[in-house]
């Protein structure tokens, strides 16, 4: 009889102890209401700081290296002696190298720049094995970057 009683009790206990962590687990694991999204746009962009220069403000805008000879005649006149003047400019086709293409074999593809009109322009061509065009970009060069004394660039 001791021990039927014994194995009642521990039947008990062991049921009570698996109900509390049954119990326990729920409580910690309960689905809770989820709290609203930030209304903060996380990627917005700072206001501007203030400043006592001119150029800082949303609103500057470029107005050129002329407008320096204004206030600084001889900086200015320096200045358009370097390199470094001619380093970004508007692109003048009338300027600027004959047109030119030619096939880089690494990548497959065809370029080629050549003047239309009064612009100069760059394209680039794919072509799959049987040469039909897969992808063709053409874009009209608007800035160079560079003097020409070394190379050029374009945008």
């Amino acid at each position: 009889m001791v021990r039927g009683c014994c194995r009642l009790w521990c039947g008990v206990m062991v049921g009570a102890a698996a109900l509390s962590a049954l119990a326990s687990g729920w409580w910690l694991w309960r689905p809770r209401e989820q709290a609203a999204p930030p209304t903060v746009d996380l990627f917005a962009l700072p206001a501007l700081s203030t400043s006592p220069y001119l150029n800082t403000g949303s609103d500057a805008h470029y107005i050129g290296v002329a407008a320096c000879a204004e206030c600084h005649p001889g900086q200015y006149r320096s200045y358009l002696r370097t390199d470094h003047s001619r380093a970004l400019g508007d692109v003048d086709p009338a300027d600027e190298p004959p047109d030119q293409a030619f096939f880089h074999e690494a990548s497959g593809r065809h370029y080629r720049s050549y003047r239309s009109g009064n612009q100069l322009r760059h394209e680039e061509v794919f072509r799959d094995a049987d040469g039909t065009i897969v992808a063709r970009a053409d874009w009209p060069l608007r800035y160079r970057v560079g003097s020409g004394r070394f190379s050029r660039t374009y945008l």
